[in-house]
């Protein structure tokens, strides 16, 4: 309403009546902020940083997969596309990335999503609502890896650089 004091249903945020939006785009899915950790399996230990990054480093002594933790239910709408992404901040990625995910009927769909370093975007438009179980990095016998990675998942059919999990606020930063 013109002259009103405030703005209706508080749809559009001012400098007045400042309201938090939902940062959709480039929203990562994935919880980026867990506790730090490592496990070491078959001469490979995979840190968990706190901060959405991991790193791999060691000697695999076996061809094996090593659980990521995302700590979060990541609901996939069916009919909807989602991209995966890697993002490698340093080293040299070797093996890959794989997404399981668990589809109404409760079984477990594996390599569902594969993430690689030639093949580090992946979209996929779920045809049904699915649940996503676990990420698993996969290594072959005798490979010497050293690098740290972020695992971006999204809703919509690009991948956007990544951005923190969770929600933007409207800062005012002058007068129009």
């Amino acid at each position: 309403t013109s002259g009103g004091k405030y703005e209706p249903y508080g749809a559009m945020p001012s400098p007045d009546y400042p309201s938090e939006i939902e940062n959709v785009k480039g929203k990562n899915l994935i919880n980026s902020n867990l506790p730090v950790g490592s496990e070491t399996k078959d001469g490979i230990t995979l840190t968990n940083n706190g901060d959405g990054t991991y790193t791999v480093k060691g000697i695999a002594t076996k061809t094996t997969g090593i659980d990521l933790t995302t700590q979060n239910v990541i609901k996939l709408k069916g009919d909807t596309y989602y991209t995966n992404s890697i993002e490698i901040l340093n080293g040299t990625m070797d093996g890959n990335i794989t997404v399981s995910v668990k589809g109404k009927d409760g079984a477990t769909i594996y390599n569902y999503i594969n993430l690689t370093p030639s093949n580090h975007t992946n979209t996929i438009k779920a045809k049904e609502d699915l649940i996503v179980v676990r990420y698993n990095y996969y290594i072959a016998e005798g490979t010497t890896v050293d690098f740290t990675f972020r695992v971006q998942l999204e809703k919509g059919s690009t991948a956007t650089r990544y951005v923190p999990y969770g929600n933007i606020q409207i800062v005012e930063t002058g007068k129009n």
